[in-house]
């Protein structure tokens, strides 16, 4: 069936329509995969998660619970875990959560009841009864003042296995996530002819507006989803004003030389721009002796537009050409975001440095404000606005400021 006509049959669904809908979106999100429409795929595995979500719980009503109760339940596959949890309140589901375990060593027994420790021990609002699906020990009563319900049957046993059925879906949905962004991690690595599984990227853009304020910044992407915690931005040090090509390779011989010395390299690594930028990432891989990190660079090709889509052109060390993904393309767009991350970045971080360059510059101005009483102001009151603002009694408030300070800020406020 053809997305568009899935989609709306999604609709009928929700409204109790079309019972059969789900399988159907099912096979057609597996034939996506399998023909590398992944972009494709992808929105109808969220479209499945959607729908799921909607009904799961759906004016379910379990009148022989007690009045707040939490059921728990867990699935797992080797080592890999997923826990999740109903709640219910005056009888009635009101929502879910869940939670996955990698590399798990402990039973399920246990790590169950560290999770409920973990979860529900000194919290302020508690449920009255717990439903769990395995036996767990006894103890844990006590040290939870909770009521653990090993149901046997009856409403309560259908409760358990709900919650159990619905870790296992999340289970699976998890895994095809994981699996959709190994197959598309995979096609890019044999799209660009990279010699390695590009797990991790790095991607480096520099941003300066008239040679001032100069700064880069890194975005990295594990498993083909953005890694904020690994992001990483730069003040260029040493670099002649409008130096694009000297503010990368300062940017990269920072980075790369920490990462040698931690063990840390990624695998692949994107510089926004052209041949020139690519030759110079190359020149730092060689003077640091890198040969395990693959490289590419990333720019747009001018004048090919088509709507809002815009033709990029991917250089490769040792091809002469460039690559020009369709248009359309899944690794089209994974390499467009990379990119566009990392340029937000930059531009939002040398924002910063330049405003903040430019209220220190009118703070000078003011006669008696020093380095000092300048750091101080601001820190006070946070920007050059507010410091203006201020009454004489709350200037005089920050320590070191005189009456001398507040006569000229509030003079100097005044030509503004």
């Amino acid at each position: 069936a053809e997305y568009d006509t899935l989609v709306q049959h999604a609709t009928d669904f929700l409204r109790g329509h079309n019972k059969d809908v789900i399988e159907a979106l099912k096979k057609a999100m597996q034939e996506a995969s399998e023909s590398l429409a992944y972009e494709k795929a992808g929105r109808l595995l969220e479209l499945i998660k959607q729908i799921e979500h909607v009904t799961a719980g759906s004016g379910l009503v379990a009148k022989a619970i007690g009045k707040d109760t939490d059921a728990l339940g867990i699935y797992r596959e080797g080592h890999d875990v997923m826990v999740s949890q109903l709640f219910f309140r005056e009888g009635k589901l009101i929502g879910s959560e869940h939670y996955s375990f990698i590399d798990v060593v402990e039973t399920s027994e246990e790590l169950l009841s560290s999770f409920m420790i973990q979860y529900y021990k000194d919290r302020k609002t508690l449920p009255t009864h717990i439903i769990v699906p395995l036996e767990l020990p006894p103890q844990l009563e006590e040290i939870l003042h909770l009521k653990i319900i090993l149901p046997e049957r009856g409403e309560k046993k259908e409760i358990a296995q709900m919650a159990t059925k619905n870790a296992q879906v999340l289970f699976k949905q998890e895994k095809d996530d994981q699996e959709l962004a190994e197959k598309m991690l995979l096609d890019l690595q044999e799209s660009l002819h990279l010699s390695r599984y590009p797990s991790r990227i790095e991607c480096f853009d520099t941003s300066n507006i008239s040679g001032t304020d100069i700064v880069a910044s890194m975005v990295a992407f594990t498993q083909g989803k953005y890694d904020k915690a690994r992001g990483r931005l730069y003040k260029i040090k040493n670099v002649q004003k409008g130096d694009d090509y000297a503010s990368l390779k300062e940017t990269l011989t920072r980075r790369l030389t920490r990462a040698k010395q931690e063990n840390d390299l990624p695998d692949l690594i994107i510089v926004d721009g052209g041949k020139g930028q690519l030759s110079t990432a190359l020149d730092v891989f060689k003077t640091l002796d890198i040969a395990t990190v693959d490289l590419i660079s990333l720019a747009k090709q001018e004048g090919k537009h088509d709507k809002t889509l815009t033709q990029e052109r991917v250089f490769l060390p040792n091809h002469p050409s460039p690559i020009l993904l369709p248009l359309h393309s899944p690794l089209l767009f994974l390499l467009q975001r990379i990119r566009d991350e990392t340029h937000r970045r930059a531009i939002g971080f040398h924002r910063k440095r330049r405003e903040k360059r430019v209220i220190s510059s009118l703070i000078d101005e003011i006669p008696g404000i020093g380095d000092i009483k300048r750091k101080k102001l601001l820190r006070h009151f946070g920007s050059l606005q507010r410091i203006l603002a201020a009454s004489p009694a709350d200037l005089l408030a920050v320590q070191g400021i005189t009456s001398k300070d507040v006569e000229q800020i509030q003079k100097f406020a005044k030509k503004l």
